[in-house]
């Protein structure tokens, strides 16, 4: 909307070319096309890698049965979010029960949102040139390219909904702006914040029109709390989502945090550019701004007012204290997007008025334009959702967009597991296969077993009971940095409680059943005479190694045997980097394997007496046939965040620091 005390846009009509928008359109429907296309790579390979996506798969697919309660998130959905909205989707959810329907509705939202900016720019900037470069500019935004291919959230269902409300408040269409305010709202609570604020804004806006459609905005907002707050809260949630702990540093309740923020108002000013104590997570702030605005120039901050519904939500994430909320690369800049994009078209009228008066607008602003444009194709190629790993990108994806070798082979593996579940009965799983299984009604969640309480939350997580299958990769990252030696105890407990035995592993993908006829022996009592001797850090001694199968094909499995022997207690979790070299040296692979898998504690082995562990190493997908050796190195693991190389006294040498598990060729057959 214009900045309040601005001139009105021309009532003229826009200089019409028709090229500008056609083009514009095209550019949009390409990046959506190029979303979805991402989005289905990510869910063929199984690189979702958090439980976002496979929650409200789940919720949807449920409606179906009548079922509002969500097993993966522990909770009825609607006590976590009230996200009534999504149940818009159910018509298209009978007809594609598919859980890529979300990420698709995703990115379709994200780029419908370039209509009502190419409207509201039109109508701002009186040339629908201009108003098409802006359009184009949306779908360039590296933000935006994060939040399509990051899970689903609903509320990113409503960014083209708030930049219509934005569009009808401007041109004076009462309905159509409440209309779009109310669909906004219900997608998520935190809509509300910006819809107050935008409310307040056209409450005393010079024209009662205006004023009157604030109203109605406060309205829709307060509404909105109430049901959330008042209702869908009390009666869904029994303390399984615990939201206020993010402001704990603030104070004790939220009560008390808020009160902690008003009272020291240079100290939360000072949260929004840094966190003290954590240089990380300033950093982390710091780049926020500019990663965020700087694409589009930062003339968003030339409108302050019409940038002003956004802040809300802004100090919501950095107020809080998860770090993965001061970053664009995840969904927190949902509904902060819609109101940098109306700042920015109103800060560059800004611009083209001063200029009016001097060099005429058109070339002026068509120089500014083209700057623009070329400016976030820069930021794209410098720290976008697609662009290669680089050291200017501080806060990196924790999903990948697409799949190396090893994650193309583990796949196939994953798939003929999941084949091999039983067709009825509970299931648990790791983050990766959640989405997938999500038609399952009674799907679990393995990190709320390991981390032994809710998500979100300090109540402690009851087991689920009669389990019929565990499948898991115990060291993909988001599952093993919960795996500490308490988690990896919760989780052993939980196997043997449930009769759990593995029936077959890839890597350490592991697939359990529950009182199988027949199971995989990978870790076994173990002769312990032996001249060969790798002591790790005086606790942990490597015995032997061997590879049980001389050939394998690329994509498949490389069975080798370790012997271990604990003889002193240990400084962290001992882990395994599985080095993958071709016959000229060159590094074609590097893996990790937990030792013990995490069922098993190292540290609760006998001290002196050996086992055996048969490890099925993944072959990438892809290796050109030849001659390849494996070798190991040692890690101790620490904490979530900490692993530190051990240090070795060898009886037999080996090569900087590694020991050698052994040489095969590599056929297809």
């Amino acid at each position: 909307m214009p900045e309040l005390g601005s001139p009105e846009p021309s009532a003229d009509t826009p200089a019409r070319r028709p090229a500008a928008p056609a083009i514009a359109a095209a550019m949009v429907v390409l990046w959506t096309l190029l979303m979805i296309s991402v989005c289905s790579v990510k869910f063929h390979y199984f690189l979702y890698t958090d439980f976002d996506l496979a929650i409200f798969a789940q919720a949807l697919f449920g409606v179906f049965r009548g079922e509002w309660f969500s097993s993966i998130r522990g909770m009825y959905w609607l006590g976590d979010h009230s996200s009534l909205g999504l149940l818009l989707l159910a018509p298209v959810a009978a007809l594609v029960r598919h859980p890529l329907l979300l990420p698709v509705a995703q990115a379709l939202a994200l780029g419908l949102g370039a209509w009502p900016l190419f409207a509201y720019a039109r109508r701002r900037l009186g040339d629908e040139r201009l108003a098409a470069g802006f359009a184009v500019l949306w779908v360039l935004q590296p933000s935006l390219g994060y939040l399509a291919l990051y899970e689903f959230h609903p509320e990113t269902l409503a960014v083209p909904a708030l930049l219509g409300a934005v569009f009808f408040l401007s041109s004076g269409r009462t309905r159509a702006c409440l209309a779009c305010a109310a669909l906004a709202a219900t997608t998520k609570e935190d809509v509300a914040l910006p819809l107050l604020v935008l409310g307040a804004v056209a409450m005393v806006a010079p024209r009662s029109a205006r004023r009157a459609t604030g109203v109605g905005l406060v309205a829709i907002a307060a509404a909105s709390l109430a049901l959330t707050f008042g209702v869908l809260k009390p009666a869904f949630n029994l303390g399984e989502a615990q939201y206020g702990g993010l402001y704990a540093a603030w104070g004790r309740t939220p009560l008390a945090a808020a009160a902690a923020m008003l009272s020291h108002p240079l100290r939360t000013l000072g949260a929004f550019v840094g966190t003290p104590g954590d240089p990380l997570d300033t950093l982390y702030k710091l780049r926020y701004w500019p990663e965020l605005l700087a694409p589009l120039l930062g003339l968003a901050l030339l409108a302050p007012l019409s940038l002003l519904p956004a802040m809300p939500v802004i100090a919501e994430h950095f107020l809080a204290s998860r770090h993965e909320q001061h970053t664009i690369i995840y969904q927190y800049t949902a509904l902060v997007l819609p109101f940098v994009a109306i700042a920015t078209v109103d800060g560059f009228a800004r611009i083209a008025g001063v200029a009016r008066a001097r060099a005429g607008v058109p070339r002026h602003a068509a120089v500014l334009m083209g700057v623009m444009l070329a400016t976030a194709l820069v930021a794209q190629a410098l720290y976008g959702p697609l662009a290669p790993p680089s050291p200017l990108r501080i806060a990196r994806p924790s999903e990948r967009a697409f799949p190396n070798g090893r994650l193309r082979a583990l796949a196939t593996h994953r798939r003929r597991f999941m084949s091999e579940l039983p067709a009825n009965g509970a299931v648990v799983t790791d983050f990766r296969s959640l989405a997938p299984l999500a038609r399952r009604d009674s799907l679990y969640s393995l990190h709320h077993i390991v981390r032994g309480t809710y998500t979100s939350s300090r109540r402690a997580y009851p087991l689920p009971r009669n389990v019929r299958a565990v499948l898991a990769d115990v060291t993909a990252n988001e599952t093993l940095i919960l795996l500490d030696r308490r988690g990896s105890a919760r989780l052993d407990s939980f196997v043997v409680a449930a009769r759990m035995r593995v029936v077959n592993a890839a890597g350490d993908l592991l697939l359990l059943a529950a009182a199988p006829a027949d199971s995989l022996e990978w870790l076994t009592p173990a002769p312990a005479e032996t001249s060969h001797v790798v002591r790790y850090d005086g606790s942990l001694e490597l015995l032997g190694a061997r590879l049980l199968e001389s050939e394998a094909e690329p994509g498949g499995l490389l069975p080798v045997a370790t012997r271990w022997r604990r003889v002193a207690t240990l400084p962290g979790q001992p882990r395994m980097e599985c080095i993958l070299t071709d016959a000229r040296g060159r590094i074609r692979s590097i893996s990790r394997h937990l030792l013990g898998y995490g069922l098993s504690s190292v540290a609760g082995w006998p001290a002196g007496a050996a086992f055996e562990e048969r490890y099925r190493f993944i072959v990438p997908a892809g290796l050109a046939d030849g001659d390849y050796r494996l070798t190991m190195r040692m890690l101790w693991r620490i904490d979530d965040r900490v692993e530190l190389p051990v240090t070795s006294e060898q009886v037999v040498p080996a090569t900087g620091g590694t020991a050698p598990l052994g040489s095969f060729r590599v056929a297809r057959r």
